[in-house]
């Protein structure tokens, strides 16, 4: 025996070409929970309209994108996690975002609508070149083994650069007004 129903919403007498629509008063539910598929990977769906809700346990997207008409995606009070790549022309967290290990920047920067970036108490560390108009340590900068200047100065705001107990050397030149040594 043949386990299909096959409907077609024609002219009523069941031959012809398929047209129209079937609708439904009620609705449509499996008899068993978690046991029966919409469609197969030959027979697909084209568009799933749907008002309201969709409880999805796992999605899987073969490809394409997840859009919104209003251009803006939201997660509520959830997670989006992946262990594959987020990509976009810009990202942005509304309060923080966490990257759990590495961030890497193929191209671009990392920017703030107050020009200002915070690592809290949080290290910037890098193999390649950090650089700027000016770079400002609030209480101390580090650098692990050569500082070089292109061109440009040092400075401190009261004019008094101190090198503790450590030694000044240079391959180059010194000068300056008055040169003091204790």
């Amino acid at each position: 025996a043949n386990s299909h129903l096959t409907l077609n919403a024609n002219s009523g007498d069941g031959v012809g070409v398929t047209t129209g629509y079937v609708q439904m008063a009620d609705s449509v539910r499996p008899t068993v929970t978690n046991s029966f598929d919409l469609g197969t990977a030959a027979e697909e769906f084209k568009d799933l309209h749907l008002s309201g809700d969709a409880n999805v346990d796992t999605m899987a997207i073969s490809s394409g994108s997840i859009t919104d008409s209003t251009g803006v995606i939201a997660f509520g009070n959830e997670n989006l996690s992946t262990t594959g790549d987020v990509s976009g022309t810009t990202l942005t967290g509304t309060t923080s975002a966490t990257i759990g290990t590495t961030l890497t920047l193929a191209t671009g920067s990392i920017t703030d609508s107050t020009g200002a970036i915070a690592f809290g108490n949080e290290n910037l560390s890098t193999t390649g070149d950090v650089s700027g108009t000016t770079l400002t340590g609030t209480t101390s900068a580090t650098v692990g083994t050569t500082l070089t200047l292109a061109t440009g100065s040092i400075t401190d705001s009261t004019g008094a650069i101190s090198f503790g107990n450590e030694n000044l050397s240079t391959t180059g030149d010194v000068s300056g007004t008055t040169l003091t040594g204790t």
